[in-house]
């Protein structure tokens, strides 16, 4: 996985780009995601962060690097198609120096199947 983060001159926005590439077994995935976060700075130290993460994966599965103890396993019988699908995932959080807020995350926000 590579990362790269990064504030900007302005205090209140930040951005990051992960890559990755994943194997585990017969399916690779592999995906890039984008970091938008802004933080909105109050009166005596209060910050509410706000987070916007657009991303993209895709799933590879080779049946090849597979060893198959049932060869009828209806699940290597399924086609997967490797394609791109699209994902989002939000946040909010809000701090003070005597109080951390609960994050509120919403991950997986188009919830496109991947099969």
């Amino acid at each position: 996985m590579h990362r790269v983060h990064t504030p900007l001159r302005n205090p209140h926005i930040g951005l990051g780009l992960n890559i990755y590439n994943d194997a585990i077994g017969p399916t690779v995935t592999q995906g890039a995601l984008a970091t938008f976060a802004y933080r909105i700075i109050f009166p005596d130290s209060k910050t509410l962060f706000w987070t916007g993460r657009p991303a993209i994966n895709t799933v590879i599965s080779s049946g090849r690097k597979s060893i198959l103890m049932i060869w009828e396993d209806p699940l290597f019988r399924v086609q997967v198609k490797n394609k791109a699908v699209p994902d989002a995932n939000f946040g909010i959080y809000y701090y003070s120096k005597k109080y951390y807020g609960r994050p509120v995350i919403k991950k997986n926000y188009f919830k496109t199947k991947r099969v």
